[in-house]
């Protein structure tokens, strides 16, 4: 029984697949239950459209779907819809933190990630199913959505800080998982695109179920008339939903289903 809930929006990372990256059949089959009952399945993350497209399939959804932190929305197809620039003087900034700092910066334009240098760091985005950084010399000439900073998290508790100082005016800061700080457009957020991708369609926050485990999923969470917090994310997303399932590992999204009554 699915009460008057008509739309649920799921994040990726965290929350629809486990902690090795992998999707567990306990949550497809929930989603193909929801997908059976006439409810409208939408994608959510800080992810490309291109990373969620195994994803998509084996979920068989074949719907619009907010990417890169709600600066990018794809149809079912991948066509871009549409998208929002980071500023210029950001990118360049953010690329010039490479030489002054330990740090690795992945720039997403589009489908594509850049990257001023190949590392250990920048490799491992092929872990979240993102395609292979490719190394640019002049990623502060292309259209970037966002930047990805990516090092031991002590340093960039640090750096937020200075960051947040600089560039008030300019960008936002925010963070999906442990040693990746995302800089994304001022006044953007995943949650803001959803709510208004949503409402276009005529569908109400009332009738909206969300799942989440980031602080970028906090706005997601707030807006849904129930928002779901996974057991594995921290203590401000879940102090920031109506409901707290099990983890990522635990079959959270199945657990929550049948606990709401759901499915």
């Amino acid at each position: 029984m699915f009460n008057h809930y008509k739309t649920a929006v799921f994040d990726v990372d965290g929350t629809l697949l486990n902690s090795q990256h992998q999707l567990l059949p306990s949550t497809e089959a929930a989603i193909q239950r929801l997908l059976d009952a006439g409810i409208f399945v939408m994608l959510a993350t800080g992810k490309t459209f291109e990373s969620t497209r195994d994803l998509r399939s084996r979920l068989k959804l074949e719907t619009v779907g907010v990417y890169s932190q709600g600066l990018v929305v794809c149809d079912q197809h991948g066509e871009v819809l549409e998208q929002v620039l980071l500023d210029s003087a950001v990118v360049q900034a953010c690329t010039q933190l490479t030489t002054e700092a330990d740090l690795d910066v992945v720039a997403y334009s589009g489908s594509r990630l850049l990257t001023p240098k190949i590392s250990d760091r920048t490799n491992q985005m092929v872990d979240y199913h993102e395609p292979m950084p490719i190394v640019s010399l002049d990623v502060g000439q292309e259209p970037i959505n966002k930047i990805l900073l990516i090092a031991d998290q002590p340093d960039l508790d640090s750096l937020r800080l200075q960051l947040e100082q600089r560039w008030q005016n300019l960008a936002t800061l925010v963070q999906a998982v442990p040693d990746m700080l995302e800089v994304v457009p001022l006044n953007t957020s995943k949650g803001g695109t959803v709510a208004r991708v949503l409402e276009d369609m005529g569908r109400t926050a009332d009738s909206t179920i969300a799942f989440g485990d980031g602080e970028n999923d906090i706005g997601m969470l707030r807006w849904a008339g129930l928002g779901i917090a996974m057991g594995n994310g921290s203590r401000i997303v879940q102090d920031a939903a109506d409901f707290v399932t099990k983890s990522n590992d635990e079959d959270g999204i199945a657990y929550a289903l049948n606990e709401q009554n759901l499915g």
